[in-house]
């Protein structure tokens, strides 16, 4: 048997290093590929390039065959035959044309912010996988220190009866330590549920493993990010609408100019007179141009006001969500050092100050649990504003419309060397 186990052992030891395997890249690539919506603005713009040719077009010509003043008697037959052509002004299908090629922009540019709706969705249910996964690593840790603390207690029972309570107490906040590792994985299903539907995996269970970490990184300035905020997808989507608006405005103006329609047709006569044939030319008269074409332009300059004005109201929200972002992610890399370099290791630095007393036969347990209870708090809280400052650097890049590469900040690992010197039991 023991060959097997070891075998076993190194099986359930290297099984996680050859599962699949996805990074943050990876995991928004895909998700830009797979997801539906995305898929969905990618064809509107296959429909908004179909439309240019269509907007360009001529009218396709008329073909007519009729009788033509056939006598009541029925003593001839006259068949004519014609066909006519409309031929628009100059310069009308051109402009068109343009309205329609602007559409094509407008459509590109609503794909590219639909596109980084998708990244930011990932980016936060990445990390929140992440964060849920570190805390639950950090509380089995902190459950091997209760583990070793009962072992301390039940050492020290012939001291007196009334160590028998302490054993309670410890099984009592291990449970409450469960409770809180349930709820850790629970917000990791929920996170890997959204996952798998960006991704466009049948279930949850299907998502590989994610092995991009989060990190602090260099928080940038303002100054440095204020002029990408122009190209920011919704901002481009709205300067594209506003050229299209403008194209829709010059098409309009040239529509009062007159189309022609000519034509050609040929009479055979049947049993009458001589065979006739005839040519034309045919304009159309814009008697209504101020209750029909010029209203279409007004109502296009009309268009074109209100986008710009949008426009304008998108560039100072879009300013505001930039500040915003970079003090959020500020606050957030000022909690994540303060927890790592102060309170973490002073709450550990406590616990084993503690642990070494009560095993010397000199502290009480009530400073162990506290020490515990601390140092759980001050990982919890670690975590959490780490995973709040990837979430705020997510929405530094949607602030900015952009994916944006910082310089990572070590932060130290989840378990830290001091929790390692406690687990070997403070040798």
């Amino acid at each position: 048997m023991g060959p097997h186990k070891n075998w076993i052992a190194l099986v359930v030891f290297l099984a996680p290093r050859f599962a699949p395997a996805l990074s943050l890249d990876e995991a928004i690539e895909r998700a830009e590929k797979e997801y539906p919506d995305v898929a969905a603005a990618t064809a509107a713009i296959d429909a908004a390039r179909a439309r240019v040719p269509q907007a360009k077009a001529w009218q396709d010509p008329m073909f007519a065959l009729r009788l033509y003043q056939v006598p009541t008697n029925f003593e001839s037959f006259p068949v004519m035959w014609e066909i006519a052509q409309t031929i628009p002004f100059p310069g009308k299908l051109g402009a068109r044309g343009r309205v329609a090629e602007a559409s094509v922009d407008v459509a590109t540019r609503e794909r590219e912010a639909r596109a980084l709706a998708v990244r930011q969705r990932v980016a936060r249910a990445y990390f929140r996988v992440k964060a849920a996964e570190r805390l639950a690593k950090v509380y089995r840790e902190i459950d091997s220190l209760y583990a070793q603390t009962l072992r301390l207690v039940s050492s020290r029972l012939s001291v007196g009866p009334s160590n028998l309570a302490d054993i309670p107490r410890i099984e009592a906040d291990r449970a409450a330590l469960k409770i809180d590792l349930l709820e850790f994985n629970a917000s990791r299903r929920l996170a890997l549920i959204e996952m798998a539907a960006l991704l466009g995996l049948r279930d949850a269970d299907a998502v590989p493993r994610l092995t991009t970490e989060p990190a602090l990184r260099a928080v940038p300035t303002a100054t440095r990010l204020v002029d990408s905020t122009l190209s920011r997808p919704d901002i481009a989507t709205l300067s594209a609408s506003i050229n299209e608006s403008r194209a829709e405005v010059a098409a309009r103006k040239k529509e009062h100019l007159p189309d022609f329609m000519v034509s050609a047709s040929y009479m055979a006569n049947f049993g009458g007179m001589t065979d006739m044939w005839s040519v034309g030319v045919a304009v159309n008269v814009p008697l209504f141009y101020r209750s029909k074409q010029k209203r279409a332009v007004e109502e296009a300059e009309a268009i074109v006001r209100s986008r710009a004005k949008r426009l304008d109201t998108r560039m100072l929200e879009a300013r505001l969500q930039l500040d915003q972002a970079l003090e959020r992610l500020r606050i957030a890399a000022a909690h994540v050092r303060l927890h790592t370099g102060t309170l973490v290791p002073l709450a550990e630095r406590a616990l084993h100050a503690s642990r070494t007393a009560f095993a010397a036969g000199q502290g009480d347990l009530f400073a162990i649990l506290d020490g515990v209870k601390q140092l759980v708090g001050h990982h919890r809280d670690r975590e959490r504003y780490l995973a709040e400052f990837e979430a705020r650097w997510a929405d530094l890049e949607e602030a900015i419309g952009q994916r944006l590469r910082g310089k990572k900040i070590h932060h130290g690992d989840t378990e830290s060397r001091s929790m390692e010197k406690e687990k070997r039991g403070g040798k």
